[in-house]
């Protein structure tokens, strides 16, 4: 696995890499001591197929056909390592984003480099990582050098 060089991009936020990533070894690697992991992701399963989903806040969820299901899952750094696994299995990539406080439920990143450093911070973001598809590069932000540092020294 080759660890890139952590610099800051021109948005202000630190950025490292890792290549080949795997999903499993990078949601192992998250802080376990900060709380709270938003992973988004999609079920991986082409074509049509059943899944338990509600289209409403206030319907129960139900047995419905659906062709790709994309979710976000508030989970704690245990779980996410558990998830992990599924996602390499499978080879899917994801978004992960750690938190120390639970996140606000409109919590949302602009996709522009510019401003997302003071939006990570602004909405308590620790660290990010991007993995398109399990076994590709990944891309790891933070706010702080040290929390990239870290979570590079982990993953080491």
């Amino acid at each position: 696995m080759d660890l890139g060089e952590v610099s800051l991009n021109e948005g202000g936020s630190w950025r490292g890499s890792v290549y080949p990533a795997r999903a499993a070894h990078l949601l192992a690697a998250l802080d376990p001591t900060a709380g709270f992991v938003v992973i988004e992701t999609y079920d991986g399963v082409n074509g049509w197929h059943e899944s338990i989903v509600s289209v409403s806040p206030d319907e129960e969820p139900r047995r419905r056909l659906v062709r790709h299901h994309s979710f976000e899952l508030l989970v704690d750094p245990v779980e996410a390592a558990e998830i992990g696994r599924h996602l390499s299995a499978s080879g899917r990539g994801f978004m992960a984003y750690q938190f120390r406080d639970r996140p606000p439920a409109q919590f949302d990143l602009p996709e522009h480099p510019k401003g997302r450093a003071e939006a990570m911070r602004g909405q308590g973001v620790v660290l990010a990582i991007d993995l398109p598809h399990d076994g590709e590069l990944a891309v790891v932000a933070s706010p702080s050098k040290d929390a990239v540092d870290e979570f590079l020294l982990r993953l080491a």
